[in-house]
């Protein structure tokens, strides 16, 4: 049905091609006419070997003007039948275009009803092995191992929301824990600069109140301050170190557990440890200064007369600096004053001054360093 239909939809368009050309080829016969050579001249007779006649200009003008208005209006019908030509054209083919749409779809539909009977068939055969699969089957006992694998994955459901709320309030104490130690680490950093602005007032309280003192018993006051603002420092280094430490067992706990870190130890504090090349040494004259008058500027130990040992005078310093400085630096004697008032000599190494106070002063810097990007 679709293929007569088609061979009809091409039979017309082919006609309306073939009367399109043929009106273009009348109209191109008509322009063709035979072109009479004449020479008009008013009121004459003109003789030709082949013509003889007598020519009025204006007698044909009425016969020319309704011949152009007829070709005008024929050429006008012409165009418009051309226009119109085109766009049956264009709908003539857009519905061959359809129709071919539609045959291929059928013929797609009746390829997969050809394949319907096969697939009934394989569905009959596919009930009738489950019916043959559940004859040979207990089914009261598919039926309880399916209700035991349902209470398994119950209680398996109930032991995952117990861990699952007990992880998140391992987490959260860990949190909470992390937040205390900052908090503490904060609180300790505040109170040891409440400590060092009391001291520093004290200092120039005594200065004001006393400014007859000697510049010794100045020299002296201060490095007595001092020894006390070292000492203060290493306790609240000692501190932060514990509380440190304490996160690490903290993290390492939680990884003999769970099997992984809840984030990385260098991450605690919100950001990750610094390398070497991430280190800039700063300009640490105060520091110094106070190196030197610790451990005697290098002036005064070259001053010092060969004969006799070169001497260094520390005072206020601890027993556990003083068995610091009795393993580090044997060798040479120097006397220092203890906290109990009482001297003592103790020997030294000149040539380990230097470079330990190199080495810490770097160290120095390198803590210092850590503990503001900390």
């Amino acid at each position: 049905m679709f293929d007569n239909f088609r061979d009809r939809l091409q039979t017309v368009q082919h006609d309306l091609t073939q009367g399109w050309k043929s009106i273009a080829d009348k109209a191109k016969a008509v322009n063709k006419k035979i072109v009479r050579r004449t020479t008009f001249i008013t009121d004459e007779v003109i003789e030709s070997g082949d013509q003889c006649f007598s020519c009025n200009l204006e007698a044909g003008s009425e016969i020319l003007s309704k011949f152009q208005r007829e070709w005008a209006e024929l050429h006008e019908a012409s165009r418009e039948c051309a226009e119109k030509g085109e766009r049956a054209d264009q709908s003539i083919a857009e519905f061959s275009k359809k129709c071919s749409e539609l045959h291929t779809n059928m013929t797609m539909f009746h390829a997969e009803l050809a394949l319907l009977p096969e697939v009934i068939k394989n569905i009959e055969t596919a009930k009738a092995d489950i019916g043959d699969y559940l004859l040979h089957f207990d089914v009261e006992h598919i039926t309880d191992a399916f209700g035991g694998q349902i209470e398994v994955l119950d209680n398996l459901m109930i032991d995952l929301e117990e861990v699952c709320e007990q992880l998140d309030l391992e987490r959260r104490k860990a949190a909470q824990r992390l937040k205390l130690s900052k908090l503490r680490h904060n609180r300790e950093e505040e109170n040891q600069r409440i400590r060092r602005k009391t001291l520093r007032a004290r200092m120039r309280t005594n200065n004001k109140l006393n400014p007859h003192v000697m510049p010794g018993e100045l020299q002296l006051a201060k490095e007595r301050n001092e020894v006390k603002i070292q000492q203060l420092e290493r306790q609240a280094s000692i501190e932060k170190r514990q509380v440190y430490e304490d996160a690490f067992l903290e993290q390492m706990n939680y990884y003999i557990q769970h099997g992984r870190t809840e984030e990385p130890i260098s991450l605690v504090h919100g950001r990750s440890s610094g390398s070497l090349d991430d280190i800039m040494l700063e300009d640490n004259s105060d520091m110094d200064k106070e190196l030197d008058d610790f451990f005697g500027s290098e002036a005064e130990r070259s001053d010092a007369p060969e004969g006799k040992d070169k001497e260094q005078t520390f005072v206020g310093l601890s027993s556990e600096d003083e068995e610091l400085l009795n393993q580090k630096l044997p060798g040479v004697s120097t006397t220092f004053n203890t906290e109990n008032g009482a001297e003592k000599k103790v020997d030294y190494s000149v040539k380990w001054i230097g470079p330990l106070k190199d080495l810490l002063a770097m160290g120095i810097i390198m803590v210092k360093d850590k503990v503001k990007n900390l």
